[in-house]
């Protein structure tokens, strides 16, 4: 696992939600905390993400904490990358 981008510490108690809106190959991520400001990430050439809910995460999606990172090849990229019918492609398994 490669930590990408590091979002900084922050209490908790003041996070209140994040967004990830993803159009053509371009994706922003907003992670709102309250009395801090909010956090923006831009990612470009995005062709596929995962979002893992909390409770089903392992101990080390929990461990990269405040942190955007690369889990390298899995099979869900695996899966995507062999399915793939873009014209385009980036992406390699």
């Amino acid at each position: 696992m490669e930590t990408v981008v590091e979002l900084g510490e922050f209490d908790t108690g003041l996070y209140s939600g994040c967004e990830f809106n993803h159009s053509a190959s371009k994706a922003l991520l907003t992670v709102y905390v309250d009395e801090v400001g909010n956090k923006k990430i831009n990612f470009n050439g995005v062709r596929s993400f995962s979002f893992t809910a909390l409770p089903n995460c392992t101990a080390e999606m929990i461990a990269a904490y405040f942190e955007v990172v690369d889990l390298g090849q899995t099979k869900e990229l695996s899966a995507f990358v062999a399915n793939d019918q873009s014209n385009v492609k980036r992406m390699k398994a």
